[in-house]
């Protein structure tokens, strides 16, 4: 029974973690890295 709560409180909180926006700062971060290896 505790193993269930366990699984489903992971469960939970894994799905609200992928349904949360990439704020913009990291995006333009990763787009800088992208930019940097086309050119090397």
């Amino acid at each position: 029974m505790l193993q269930a709560q366990i699984d489903a409180n992971l469960k939970k909180v894994y799905q609200d973690a992928l349904q949360e926006q990439v704020p913009d700062r990291f995006l333009e971060l990763l787009e800088q890295l992208r930019q940097k290896e086309a050119k090397v």
